[in-house]
């Protein structure tokens, strides 16, 4: 009896497991979701538009019978708004439990192309794991993760600085913040941009890139102008770029520079340049201050006189400067411009006079002789001739040797020509002079006169027997020492001025002669200089033409003929005026030409001029830059046909 109840008992006991067994089913849990190198154990942020590593932690508990059922896979899943689950990764193992009541840790790495493809609905969604049987049927669900889906972004990225400058200074130093990239990965670069102050920021038109690679920045002088913003851009290498916050850079009045000046009639006044800083040039106020009587005073003047100041005229010291304002920034005070009253830039020199014929002089003239360089004028290197009180007049004295200063009547203007021959050494000066000022003298300008007999018999001729051989004779007189200089010219229409040959024997050859002559010319005008005592004598001049032998009438009447019958003469007239040098081209058609300048100082050919001739009168002008100097300068014509033209103009500047 006592064993029958044991096989009952024992019965019972297999009876109860086998209805718990079949109750029960294996268990898949979903620990750890990691992404981006953080962890999650519930919910998980994810980035749209953008790859994602995942880890996934998981383990799996067999409450079935043993070695029934057993899992073969687990697949990770997320939940979509329609249809199945979308599958992301197959884990097979190994080790899955076999024996009832074991269990196990698994873990896997799988990659997402585009984090939105887990997207449910409204940036949300479901992930979670699916365990399966060899024979395809589900065991059982894992626990679900709630998913949230944001868009890539920088965090951290701040900057800070900013502040006051000085106009065109560097600085400031601004301080960007080492920014956060989510989701991480790829490379970083940086930028900065600029913008004005009233110009919106919220306008990517506003903004102007300065392209400099570097966590921080500080500005150069080049930034440093006017007001402005500043903010840095993070470019992300698959994200985008993103921007930290603005921060402002007020920037000092600078450039407030003033000069003093002489105009074209001699008026004195101060030029104000144009400063730089606070908020740009439209912002600023300008107010002309004059001290007096050691204490600055405004002075009055019309708003179109904010960057000049006529000086007004003065026997006394003066004392002036500029105020100039912005808003936000301190006053700027330029430099003072002290007015020492006085007679300035009274020095004088020689020139030729321009009425006489171009003829070379030496040291000396002969008695009774105007000289060629006959014209006293301001010394044109050193500036203006000026007073600071007005009016200013002039009176030329001269002094013969042994004597002593003598007004000379009716010179009383700025320039002075000597008019009448001289027969003595003679000095003159120019004595200038204001109702306060008093008198202010010039240099002196010596004429120097030879006391030896005039040089004579100097005449050159083509040699009879040989033409290309030029003749002269011997001269006599002076200090019987002489010395050879030829010169050479061409056609009074073409001519640049004669030009000295660097031939210096008593005899030359028209080869000798022409070769030295800056361009290739047809017709030569041939001068030889004797020099004895100081004194330049020319002789007569002789042509000739390669192309007619020695000029002679018919050659001259032959050309003119030619001209005749082709209709009117083509001229270039060529002048300088206001600091341009004009070509009229007369009795042309329509051609393309270019221009070439050389100075006889030694500088270079340079092409100044490419254009188009569109009628008969046509007309084309250059602006003569600030480096060419005042004097003489050859010109040449190119035409598209190949014709050359020549010539020279004078550059006075």
């Amino acid at each position: 009896m006592k064993k029958s109840l044991q096989i009952l008992s024992f019965l019972l006991i297999l009876i109860l497991c086998g209805f718990t067994n079949a109750q029960q089913q294996d268990v898949i849990t979903l620990k750890k979701i990691e992404v981006y190198g953080q962890q999650y154990t519930s919910n998980v942020t994810l980035y749209k538009n953008a790859p994602v590593n995942i880890k996934v932690s998981y383990s799996v508990l067999k409450q079935t019978a043993s070695h029934t059922n057993i899992a073969s896979s687990a697949y990770f899943v997320a939940d979509m708004a329609t249809g199945s689950p979308l599958q992301i990764h197959v884990h097979s193992g190994p080790g899955f439990p076999i024996n009832y009541g074991q269990s196990g840790d698994y873990e896997f790495y799988t990659q997402v192309q585009n984090a939105s493809m887990l997207i449910k609905s409204a940036n949300s969604g479901n992930l979670y794991l699916r365990l399966t049987s060899s024979a395809g049927g589900v065991i059982a669900y894992s626990n679900k993760f709630n998913t949230t889906f944001s868009n890539p972004t920088v965090t951290n990225n701040t900057i800070s600085g900013g502040g006051l400058v000085e106009y065109m200074g560097t600085g400031p130093y601004i301080a960007g913040s080492i920014p956060t990239i989510m989701p991480p990965g790829g490379t970083v670069k940086y930028y900065w941009q600029k913008r004005m102050p009233w110009n919106p920021a919220s306008s990517s038109f506003s903004w102007t890139n300065i392209n400099v690679n570097s966590l921080n920045y500080i500005p150069s002088g080049t930034v440093n102008m006017t007001r402005y913003f500043i903010r840095r851009a993070v470019q992300t290498e698959h994200f985008g770029t993103f921007f930290s916050n603005e921060v402002e850079v007020k920037v000092n009045i600078g450039g407030n520079n003033l000069e003093l000046k002489v105009d074209e009639t001699n008026s004195l006044y101060i030029q104000g340049y144009y400063p730089g800083g606070g908020d740009g040039l439209s912002s600023m106020t300008y107010q002309w201050q004059e001290k007096i009587n050691s204490v600055w005073t405004n002075i009055t003047t019309d708003i179109g006189n904010r960057h000049k100041l006529m000086i007004p005229s003065t026997a006394v010291p003066k004392y002036y400067r500029r105020v100039v304002s912005s808003p936000g920034v301190a006053d700027n005070i330029s430099n003072e411009i002290v007015i020492n009253p006085g007679i300035y830039g009274n020095a004088i020199y020689k020139t030729q006079n321009p009425t006489l014929g171009v003829v070379y002089e030496g040291e000396k003239i002969m008695p009774g002789h105007i000289p060629q360089m006959s014209r006293l004028v301001t010394y044109m290197f050193d500036g203006h001739h000026y007073s600071t009180e007005d009016p200013m007049t002039f009176q030329w004295q001269k002094k013969e040797v042994g004597g002593t200063w003598q007004d000379i009547t009716g010179a009383t203007s700025e320039i002075f020509n000597v008019d009448t021959p001289l027969y003595v050494d003679t000095e003159f000066r120019r004595k200038s002079s204001t109702p306060n000022l008093g008198d202010n003298y010039s240099n002196p300008i010596i004429y120097v006169i030879s006391q030896l007999p005039g040089i004579s018999n100097n005449n050159i001729q083509f040699d009879s027997g040989n033409v290309q051989n030029i003749m002269g004779s011997i001269p006599t007189g002076g200090d019987g020492n002489f010395e050879y200089h030829w010169v050479v010219d061409t056609l009074p229409d073409e001519s640049i001025g004669a030009i000295p040959a660097m031939v210096n024997t008593q005899n030359s050859t028209i080869d000798g002669l022409a070769s030295t002559y800056p361009m290739n010319m047809d017709e030569y005008y041939f001068t030889r200089y004797v020099v004895s005592d100081g004194v330049w004598q020319p002789s007569n001049t002789i042509k000739y033409s390669y192309t007619n032998g020695i000029l002679l009438k018919q050659a001259l009447q032959a050309k003119n003929l030619k001209m005749s019958v082709n209709g009117p003469e083509k001229k270039i007239l060529v002048m300088e005026d206001k600091g341009e040098v004009v070509f009229n081209f007369k009795n042309y058609s329509k051609d393309n030409v270019q221009i070439y300048l050389t100075g006889l100082n030694g500088m270079q050919s340079e092409k100044i001029i490419t254009t188009t001739i569109d009628n008969d009168n046509f007309m084309s002008s250059w602006r003569i830059p600030l480096s060419y100097l005042p004097g003489v300068y050859l010109y040449k014509v190119i035409f598209s046909n190949g014709e050359v033209k020549n010539g020279k103009v004078v550059l006075k500047k």
